[in-house]
Parts: C-alpha cells; sequence; structure tokens
C-alpha cells in the first residue's frame, strides 16, 4: 500500500481546481456558488450533480456517488487512491516522494511499466515481421482486419527460450524486470520467455498502459490460453480485458457486455459493438462486478449455450448478484462464440440475442431445478436453499424481497418459510464482519447520531480538538463515521486545521468521501454546530448509558436480587423518559 505523506495529500489537493477539474469531462453550469450538471456516472436528463468550491466536493443526488478531487478521479478513471493523487500531483507539478515502508516507489513502477511497453512494441515488429505469417493468418481465420490487430496492439511471440530475452538485455533491460512483469521465467539452468509461439494480446489498464498479457497457441497446443501471472501492476482478479478501449462507450450506454475470450471482444469492436470486454482466464469475481457495476447500470454477462458456458455463467452470478444492478445472462445457439456469431450472423442478429438476455433470477431457477428432484419434499427445500444462497448475497432490500416473492412461487413454498429460511444465510453471511452504512433511516439511533456529530466536528471550529477527549473516534459504531471522525482528530494533532476541504482531502475510500459529501451538502445553512455537537454528546452517553443498564438489569434478574432489580427497573424509566 502506498504511504503517500498527508502532507503531500494536501498540497495536491490545493493545487486542483475542483471546478476546472471536473469541466474537463463535463460542462458545469454555475448557479450561484454552487455549479451544476448532467452527472457522467449515470444517465439523467435533468442535473442533479452538484460540485461545491468551498469545499472541494461534488455529489450526485440522482445515483449519490460524491467526494473529493481524488475520488472523482478515481470514479471517472477507475483508479486507486495512491495513482489518483499521483495523477493529479503530476498535473500540478508536484513531486510524489513515497515514505519509507512502500515495497516499490514510483520510479520502479514506472520502470515495470517502460519494460511492458517495450515488451509490446517488441510483439507487434515479431507480427509484422516475416516470422509472424502464421499468426498474421490466423486473424485472418478469425477475420480480424489489421486495423483492429493495431488498435488492440497484437502480437506475436516467436518459438524459442531466449528471443525475447536476447532482445531485451541488448535493449538494457534487465533480467529482474523481465522476471517482475512476468515475461521469463527461472529455469533450473537459466531463465526462459515465458511465452513462445503464441499470439500475444496485451492486457492494458484503464489508462492504456500495458500491464500483461494473454497469449493463445494456435492448433491443439495446451494450454489454449497462457496468460501473465500476478505482478505489482497486475492482478487478474481486477482487471477486465479491453475496458480501457470500451469504457467511453459503457459509460455512454450505461451498459456493459462480459464474453469469455480475447477475441469475443475484438470482433465485437470491429462490428461497432464497443462496450464489450472479457474476463482474463478465471472466473468472474466481486472485483469484476464491482468494476462493471461503477460503469455500467446494466450488465450483460455472453456464454456459448453448451454445458461448459451454462456452469461459467452460473458461477458468475453468484458474484454479480452482490452489486445492484441489472444483471443479464445471454447464451449464443449452436456451440457459437461471440467471435463465430459475429462472422457468420452479423451485428443484429449479436445484438438481438443479447436484448434477449435472460433475467439472472429465471435463468438460476431452470438450473436450480435442473440440479434438483422438484417432485420431492426434500427436493424442493434443496432448491430454495440453492437459491437463498445466492439471493443472500443481495444487499438491496427492494430487490431481496421481490426475489423471495419469486422463489416462494418457482418452488411452490410459502414466503414465510423463505424469509425465515433466509434469516439463516443471512446470518451466515454476515458472521463477525463488520458493517458500515452511510447513512440512511434504518440507521441504529446511536449510528445515526454519530453521523450528526461527525457534522458538527467537520463544520464547527475547534470541535474536532474536543472530539479527542468528549467522544474518541475508536468509539464510533459506524467503520465510516469512525474513519471520518479519526481523520479530523488527526489533522487538529499534526497541527492542522480540519476544515471540510482538508478532512474531504485525506479521504482515500471512496464510500467514505461519498458520506461526508452527502453531510456537507445536508448541512447547507446550517449555523450553530457548538449545540448540535453538545446535543449529540449528550444522547451518545444516555443511550451508551441505556445499554449498561439492561445489561446490569438482565444480570440482577439471573441473580433474583429484587433491591437491584428494582433501582435498576427506576433507573431504566427514567432514562427511558429523559431520552424522549
Amino acid at each position: 500500500m502506498s504511504l503517500i505523506p498527508p502532507e503531500k495529500i494536501d498540497e495536491v489537493r490545493d493545487a486542483t481546481d475542483i471546478v476546472d477539474l471536473i469541466s474537463r469531462y463535463i460542462p458545469l453550469s454555475r448557479s450561484g456558488g454552487t455549479y451544476k450538471a448532467n452527472c457522467p456516472f449515470h444517465q439523467e436528463k435533468t442535473p442533479s450533480f452538484h460540485v461545491w468550491p468551498d469545499t472541494a466536493t461534488w455529489k450526485c443526488f440522482g445515483c449519490g456517488k460524491g467526494g473529493n478531487a481524488f475520488h472523482f478521479i478515481m470514479e471517472r478513471e477507475r483508479l486507486e487512491f495512491p495513482e489518483a493523487v499521483r495523477t493529479l500531483a503530476r498535473e500540478a507539478g508536484i513531486e510524489i516522494q513515497e515514505e519509507r515502508g512502500e515495497r516499490r516507489n514510483e520510479g520502479d513502477r514506472e520502470s515495470l511499466y517502460k519494460t511492458l511497453e517495450w515488451s509490446c512494441r517488441y510483439f507487434q515488429a515479431r507480427l509484422r515481421g516475416p516470422e509472424g505469417r502464421k499468426a498474421v493468418e490466423y486473424c485472418k481465420e478469425r477475420g480480424i482486419t489489421g486495423e483492429t490487430a493495431k488498435d488492440f496492439r497484437i502480437g506475436y511471440a516467436p518459438p524459442g527460450w531466449r528471443n525475447l530475452i536476447n532482445a531485451a538485455q541488448s535493449a538494457g533491460i534487465s533480467l529482474e524486470l523481465l522476471e517482475r512483469t512476468s515475461l521469463i521465467r527461472p529455469g533450473d539452468r537459466e531463465p526462459y520467455d515465458w511465452f513462445r509461439d503464441r499470439l500475444m494480446f496485451p492486457i492494458q489498464d484503464i489508462r492504456d498502459r500495458v500491464i500483461a498479457y494473454g497469449a493463445r497457441a494456435f492448433g491443439d497446443d495446451e494450454p489454449k490460453y497462457l496468460n501473465s501471472q500476478d505482478t505489482a501492476l497486475f492482478k487478474k482478479g481486477k482487471q477486465l480485458y479491453a475496458l480501457n478501449l470500451a469504457r467511453e462507450e459503457v459509460l455512454k450506454t450505461r451498459r456493459i457486455g462480459i464474453a469469455e475470450g480475447y477475441t469475443d471482444v475484438l470482433m465485437a469492436h470491429q462490428h461497432g459493438i464497443r462496450w464489450l470486454v472479457a474476463g482474463l482466464g478465471t472466473g468472474l469475481t466481486s472485483e469484476h462486478a464491482n468494476l462493471a457495476r461503477r460503469y455500467a447500470d446494466r450488465v450483460d454477462l455472453i456464454y456459448d449455450a453448451d454445458t461448459a458456458g451454462r456452469r461459467a455463467a452460473e458461477r458468475a452470478l453468484d458474484a454479480f448478484l452482490e452489486v445492484d444492478a441489472d444483471v443479464r445472462v445471454v447464451q449464443l445457439p449452436g456451440g457459437n462464440d461471440p467471435c463465430d456469431f459475429l462472422t457468420n450472423f452479423g451485428k443484429e442478429s449479436f445484438i438481438q440475442r443479447i436484448d434477449e438476455g435472460r433475467e439472472v433470477f429465471d435463468f438460476l431457477v431452470e438450473r436450480t431445478g435442473e440440479r434438483h428432484d422438484l417432485a420431492t419434499l426434500n427436493g424442493r427445500i434443496e432448491a430454495v436453499d440453492d437459491m437463498l444462497a445466492s439471493v443472500a448475497r443481495t444487499e438491496n432490500q427492494v430487490k431481496r424481497d421481490f426475489l423471495l416473492n419469486r422463489i416462494s412461487e418457482a418452488f411452490d413454498v410459502t414466503e414465510s418459510a423463505v424469509r425465515e429460511r433466509l434469516k439463516i444465510f443471512r446470518g451466515r453471511r454476515r458472521g463477525a464482519v463488520e458493517t458500515g452504512s452511510a447513512g440512511g433511516a434504518e440507521e441504529p439511533e446511536d449510528v445515526s447520531e454519530e453521523r450528526f456529530l461527525v457534522e458538527a466536528v467537520v463544520l464547527g471550529e475547534g470541535l474536532a480538538a474536543r472530539l479527542a477527549t468528549d467522544w474518541p473516534p475508536e468509539r464510533f459504531r459506524n467503520r465510516i463515521y469512525r474513519t471520518i471522525a479519526l481523520e479530523a482528530v488527526s489533522i487538529v494533532q499534526s497541527g492542522g486545521n480540519p476544515d471540510p476541504g482538508t478532512v474531504a482531502g485525506r479521504l482515500r475510500e471512496p464510500e467514505v468521501g461519498q458520506a461526508l459529501a452527502t453531510i456537507l451538502s445536508v448541512a447547507k445553512g446550517k449555523s450553530d454546530f457548538e449545540r448540535q455537537y453538545e446535543d449529540c454528546l449528550g444522547r451518545l452517553r444516555l443511550q451508551e448509558r441505556l445499554s449498561e443498564v439492561r445489561v446490569a438489569l438482565s444480570q440482577a434478574r439471573q441473580s433474583g436480587d429484587e433491591t437491584e432489580i428494582r433501582e435498576l427497573e427506576r433507573e431504566l424509566f427514567r432514562l427511558r423518559v429523559e431520552r424522549h
């Protein structure tokens, strides 16, 4: 994890004009002290996206996203927090020196990027050369044009164990860099090229930088696809192939299609379907699902209709049920993959198949029914359990209620029984995992008070300094509000001013930045934050005492101490009256 000094983060934030930054992506119109626009993260006709220069924050009241300048870049460019800071630092001409503890500094990472960029040009040159004739013929057979090959930077790794190594050493690139970028492997006697006699598909990050490769064999050679291993730059469980090329169209249409193969994506883009991406030789993960949902509202999972394709679709759905998106399963007939289908039947037929994609629930019901004997009671019970194991992942309560009703209908079980059974699965899923809400009507009372306490601390003068003693952030139940409070106190203790802009600029997690943006937007026009601070503290202390008395009363009842019971009951009554 990057350890960028807090003062550098503040310097970058102060040097970034949030209005200027966001206006590079969308046109902003001024309305008093606020700027408005149509949100770049979801489709809308009436502007609900607001930017406040005074606090250097933004929020969309349509989709709920918000935060600071770093969070906007993270959301728009799909970057982690340290990379977003570095990006804005470069634009501001600010040099970032990593604190000790960073495993590899920025300059070292840049060497990895340069090594991979060099390798990409090397493979592209081999494709164009005489040794690439076989690879060119393969592309022609699959219908891949030269223009598409150029757009996707396709290359060729020739046969031989040390071609890349020899070329790299001639270019002054060390064996260490080749190994750390997964281009070579250590052998028994000497290292050797990892990719040999394969068509090379560069995998690029959202900023078009080469970070890894997928490589396809010719003929019946195994494995058919060989991918780079995970490196400092590449995690296959977190990347989607060609998202950098699909991003603009995905943001425009708010839909994304995920296929299985690289050539599927190439052929789709070649036919003008530029919102298709692919996995990277591994099952789709929750990280993939969150990444797709970050850009799109509808996700089309496109698989072959054979047994393997159906199994792959089923495995993917568990990950995608965790995100609040319209997920459809598209299965192509006749053993066609998307590349073959587009070649044989064309764009219109392909789009029609996608538009007819089955809702995730219908697909799950069918697959579950195939695995169990629904004519028997045990078969229906097992089928319901299978469905609930998936539905338990759905956090959207409205969506979950709707699915429970449909499970009841699909398997002829009362809805009340289904709901009772779900409690078991939800309990298992929660376990001991700590969750934090950014706010809402269902917050526990003390968590709601924490929200208003954070509001007072960030907007009220001198209150962050008092908080460390009056109600230390470690006592906050809600993780998100605790994070904001900790940052405000930390700024004070380091001699800084915990104004809203400074606190917002320090927050790394998008959901925490979004929560603070919501708090700041709702608090517009408020003034008496000291009184709010005292009132919140009083209610939190009262709730804490209520909890203590309830525990003591329970223990007294177990021991049978009638005197203690009467005293505690009187105090409990008094506290309840005081609370209301």
